[in-house]
């Protein structure tokens, strides 16, 4: 059993969704398939309510509340052609560098249709 605080610690995780207009999405949560959940059914923010159904691109590595926050809050401040490069880039993430700390993201490419 992991002591309170580490179970605190590893709580929490940012992620970032593409809506079905194209238009990118970051959020923070303690679980991401509830989150997830909500934004397809049109429970969880105005902003995807109306771009529904969104697809998952890249979940942060465990943290806790308050840098999954501030992590949260720098990622929506980067111009959408970073977030690309991020999304596209093998290797040390510009999420990462923003956090200042090794955050590990967990990037999904979207299935291209034949």
């Amino acid at each position: 059993m992991k002591p309170k605080d580490q179970q605190k610690r590893d709580g929490w995780a940012v992620y970032l969704i593409c809506c079905s207009d194209g238009s990118f999405y970051t959020g923070a949560t303690n679980c991401i398939e509830r989150r997830l959940r909500e934004h397809n059914s049109g429970k969880a923010s105005k902003y995807t309510r109306a771009r529904r159904p969104v697809t998952l691109l890249a979940v942060s590595g465990p943290m806790s509340r308050s840098e999954a926050l501030s992590l949260e809050r720098k990622i929506k401040n980067l111009p959408r052609t970073k977030k690309i490069t991020v999304l596209t880039t093998e290797g040390y993430s510009t999420f990462q560098k923003c956090a200042k700390q090794k955050t590990a993201f967990i990037v999904r490419k979207k299935e291209r249709t034949a």
